[in-house]
């Protein structure tokens, strides 16, 4: 386990700056502003980014034998249609307690299907994110909870 802070510790002016400057989604400022509508791909593009912030590596051949990274894991299914097994990122930690955690992302308006809905509502570790800030805080929960309880 590594000390110092992390993005989610920073106060909410300083964090947002922060994945600005990492050119990641953020959300629509304040009430009554129009939201931008983000496409998919980019919100996945975004996540990714996120996650390499915080420490995971996309688990490829090539980082496998690169080492150890310091949180752990990330795969992503771009294509996984008709794949009832898989969600769009599986994330593994690399740190005690050892697990696995599942995400589904969607824009606003994306809708999931039959089988990923069932897979979000049965299995403890998956969660659908809409945003970067959702993934943030399902990471963040993930990351502090030690017991088998849902991401919130």
């Amino acid at each position: 386990m590594t000390s110092g802070i992390t993005i989610s510790d920073l106060p909410e002016k300083y964090r947002q700056q922060a994945l600005q400057q990492l050119g990641l989604d953020l959300p629509a400022p304040g009430p009554g502003k129009p939201k931008k509508r983000v496409p998919e791909s980019k919100l996945q593009a975004d996540a990714e980014k996120y996650l390499e912030f915080r420490g995971y590596d996309r688990l490829t051949q090539k980082k496998i034998l690169g080492g150890a990274p310091e949180k752990g894991w990330f795969a992503h299914w771009p294509i996984a249609k008709g794949n009832p097994i898989m969600l769009d990122l599986l994330i593994l930690s690399n740190e005690p307690p050892y697990r696995f955690m599942m995400i589904e992302l969607k824009t606003d308006t994306g809708r999931t299907k039959k089988h990923q809905a069932a897979l979000i509502v049965q299995c403890k570790s998956a969660i659908l994110c809409r945003s970067v800030d959702e993934v943030r805080r399902a990471l963040d929960a993930w990351e502090s909870n030690t017991t088998e309880e849902r991401p919130k």
